[in-house]
């Protein structure tokens, strides 16, 4: 389902010619360079733009999880309890409760939704930027303080996902979850 998706929106680029896609990369990507020739999109670490007169950022997230960032071990197991996510949704119904369910608990249990917004604020503010759009977690979270306003898409990779639009005039919407395997 991931190359179908990577597929269609490769397709929509060349379609359209106008969508800037960009990839930005995560924790478990093993190849920018890779990534990029495969799927024809740019692979940044962290992408600017402006909507609305506001000044966003999208970054993956995972520079703010000392778990993952300060240690090698923990990324190593990060890596392997992907894979084994992996197969546990292969196994669970088209629904995903319990895979969903699996991965509420593992975030929760480590606090990471909350370490990862509060350094991706503080992040933002040193960037001087009013927006900033993360992953990471596979939570969908949103916070401000009325200064900087952060938001975590959840994960694309789940069916269904849930996806973030920033209308032209800067104004962000949580969509609906869209299911990208149909």
């Amino acid at each position: 389902d991931d190359w179908e998706f990577l597929t269609y929106m490769r397709e929509l680029k060349e379609k359209h010619g106008s969508p800037e896609l960009v990839w930005v990369a995560g924790d478990h990507e093993v190849s920018s360079k890779k990534i990029s020739l495969l799927s024809g999109f740019d692979v940044v670490d962290e992408h600017y733009f402006e909507v609305g007169g506001k000044k966003c950022i999208a970054i993956h997230g995972h520079q703010f999880d000392h778990l993952m960032k300060d240690t090698p071990v923990m990324r190593l197991v990060g890596t392997v309890a992907g894979d084994i996510y992996k197969f546990i949704q292969l196994l669970d119904s088209n629904s995903q409760k319990f895979s969903r369910w699996l991965k509420r608990q593992s975030k929760t249990q480590l606090h990471v939704s909350d370490e990862v917004a509060r350094g991706a604020m503080a992040y933002a503010h040193e960037k001087k930027v009013d927006y900033i759009f993360c992953g990471h977690t596979h939570q969908h979270y949103v916070t401000d303080d009325s200064e900087v306003y952060y938001w975590n898409s959840n994960c694309w990779t789940d069916v269904p996902s849930t996806h973030i639009a920033i209308t032209s005039n800067g104004t962000v919407n949580v969509g609906d979850e869209y299911n990208h395997s149909s």
